[in-house]
């Protein structure tokens, strides 16, 4: 069932149905990229570039939620208007959808068939038509365009931030390190037993066992934070950024860096990052800060969502401050 916002008792909206606040990002030195064992190097991860993030900014703490998403929807008056609503149908993993929807599904993506284009699936029915949308507004919201999440950023005030802030941003500090906590997929941190993100655990994709604590979407924010206060970097949901897509980074002069990167002038597809519920070590680790990934701008599918950077602070902002490193 959907719900208006307006018509939701203040006392029925989960505590992080309007997201977590934002923190802000110091300015600093960073190596981008990886060269680790897990890296792609066909995605244009490799080789490492020294890059300097010569500002600060701001930073969602967590990804934007469904009950933001939700809001911004209607002050815009955007019924029909997101691009999975254009187009009727969006993209929905198999064991997500009820036996009934499934019936009125006749096709799947050539090579990854668990992916279904679902009629009627959009960010208020994420499962499908006969989802419980008001049951996951501190989820983030998913069936997001490109599109999408550029317009609602900038009605937020603030942008789609960079590739370069937003992976200087998810290793929270960090030098060279695959996660935003170190170089360990599963360390001891949370309630949810050994894992530290949102990922799929089990036999892909036949049966997710949910021990991270999910089989599908984690509310945000349900793990620990990085160095610089930010929830759910890796896992859970991919995210839209700023940038077109290349597998061929400008790599700096030697012994210099590049300064505020932004990527190609044009392209078709846009990057996105950070990974997603659906990631697993055995088809697809790009669940790590350097990771990446691309679609057209008017795609979505049931885990592609976003998170908004501010170059000044926001009226909403809580934020928390950290110390930048100046050294590599």
């Amino acid at each position: 069932a959907y719900a208006h916002i307006a018509d939701i008792a203040s006392d029925k909206l989960p505590p992080k149905a309007f997201g977590c606040g934002v923190v802000e990002i110091p300015k600093g030195k960073f190596f981008m990229g990886s060269e680790d064992d897990e890296n792609y190097a066909e995605d244009g991860e490799s080789p490492y570039r020294k890059i300097k993030i010569s500002h600060s900014f701001y930073m969602d703490a967590c990804e934007v939620t469904n009950g933001q998403f939700l809001r911004f929807w209607e002050e815009r008056k955007l019924k029909g208007k997101t691009e999975a609503e254009k187009y009727g149908w969006s993209f929905v993993f198999e064991l997500l959808i009820s036996p009934e929807v499934n019936k009125e599904v006749y096709s799947a993506v050539q090579g990854a068939e668990w992916w279904l284009p679902v009629p009627g699936a959009d960010f208020r029915h994420p499962s499908g038509p006969d989802g419980d949308f008001n049951a996951v507004l501190d989820h983030p919201a998913i069936h997001i365009g490109w599109t999408d999440a550029n317009a609602y950023c900038r009605h937020s005030g603030g942008r789609l931030p960079t590739e370069s802030e937003w992976e200087y941003a998810c290793r929270g500090g960090l030098e060279k390190k695959k996660f935003p906590w170190g170089d360990d997929r599963t360390p001891n941190l949370t309630e949810h037993g050994t894992y530290s993100m949102n990922i799929f655990t089990g036999e892909p994709y036949s049966k997710d066992s949910g021990r991270d604590g999910w089989e599908s979407t984690a509310v945000v924010g349900s793990y620990s934070p990085n160095g610089y206060g930010l929830y759910d970097m890796t896992g859970n949901v991919w995210e839209w950024v700023h940038d077109f897509w290349s597998v061929r980074p400008k790599i700096p002069p030697d012994g210099k860096r590049l300064i505020d990167p932004k990527g190609p002038k044009q392209g078709r597809d846009r990057v996105m990052k950070g990974g997603s519920y659906m990631c697993h070590p055995t088809t697809c680790r790009r669940y790590r800060c350097s990771g990446r990934s691309h679609a057209e701008p008017d795609s979505s599918t049931g885990n592609l969502g976003l998170r908004c950077v501010y170059d000044t602070p926001p009226p909403h902002m809580k934020t928390k401050v950290v110390d930048s490193k100046t050294e590599l």
